[in-house]
């Protein structure tokens, strides 16, 4: 706090940003009376989702309640975190309130023999196979020991595989619950690949799953669409908002297990679903790029 408030003194900036609306935005707010700029507070995660077990502490509420009054502007990343922010804090100003997603670049293709590395990918699975396809942190959060479960069932019935990419602390449990379930053949752990290659299995997949219990937006979901490859996520993925369920994606609530066994079932069973979805889900995030979200920001920041 020492040293920022000699730095903004030299500097004398007319705004200061703060990336979350605890601690750091608790020395932003610091920060901006001393130099009476405006505070920007931006928020990327869900931090009150309609679950309230997972609401900050007394402590980082108290703070953010301080923090998110002062601010000029608030900016989160999806309508979710919108309508948590205000279900939490009903009294804040909803002319204060900026939707900026999280945007995907540039998917770069690995240069594998054959397209892409397409065939060396589908090579690996038996002619007619489904492939679905995990790409995230393995944390509780992402609800893959809530899915599992319920792909093992339809997996019995379909000739379903899953790839799941990413690592994290959820690794070894998840590896043992595939194990307890009898899906080893069925689930394969690829670990992490590095994010410019991911096209290869955006393109690969059948349909990409994002179970999440609780996700502010969703990248992933939106990387997949623009690789044309369908998805199904819940109603806890702060992407789902810019998505219609039967039409650009299908959308379940997290922890029903029947609707997520149908969207399984429907994803797999019908090519023409799964080219409507990836079609429309195209449509409906092409405009989420790089270039349109600077001229976003640029506006933003010249509002402040």
């Amino acid at each position: 706090l020492l040293g920022g408030r000699k730095f903004v003194g030299d500097f004398k900036p007319s705004v200061i940003s703060s990336q979350d609306p605890f601690f750091a935005g608790f020395i932003a707010k610091r920060l901006a009376r001393k130099v009476k700029a405006r505070l920007v507070v931006e928020l990327h995660g869900d931090f009150w989702p309609e679950d309230p077990k997972l609401h900050p502490s007394f402590l980082r509420n108290f703070i953010a309640r301080r923090v998110l009054r002062k601010a000029y502007i608030i900016r989160t990343v999806s309508e979710k975190v919108k309508i948590g922010l205000f279900n939490k804090f009903p009294d804040l100003k909803e002319k204060k309130i900026e939707i900026f997603p999280i945007v995907s670049g540039e998917i770069m293709t690995w240069p594998f023999s054959g397209k892409s590395g397409l065939r060396d990918i589908k090579d690996m699975y038996p002619k007619g196979a489904i492939i679905g396809l995990f790409v995230g942190r393995l944390t509780k959060e992402k609800g893959l020991d809530w899915f599992l479960p319920v792909f093992a069932r339809v997996a019995k019935q379909k000739p379903l595989y899953l790839r799941i990419v990413g690592d994290g602390e959820e690794r070894e449990a998840l590896k043992k619950l595939v194990k307890d379930l009898d899906l080893d053949s069925k689930i394969f752990f690829v670990g992490e690949v590095p994010e410019p290659l991911l096209d290869n299995e955006y393109r690969t997949a059948h349909f990409l799953v994002l179970p999440s219990r609780q996700e502010s937006w969703g990248r992933v979901v939106v990387e997949s669409l623009q690789s044309k490859t369908p998805v199904i996520v819940t109603n806890a993925v702060g992407s789902a908002s810019e998505l219609k369920n039967e039409e650009s994606a299908l959308i379940v609530s997290f922890g029903d297990n029947e609707a997520m066994a149908k969207a399984l079932q429907k994803m797999a069973g019908s090519s023409e679903l799964r080219e409507k979805l990836a079609l429309n889900g195209f449509t409906a995030v092409k405009d989420l790029s790089y270039d349109k979200m600077i001229g976003k920001m640029q506006n933003l920041w010249k509002k402040a």
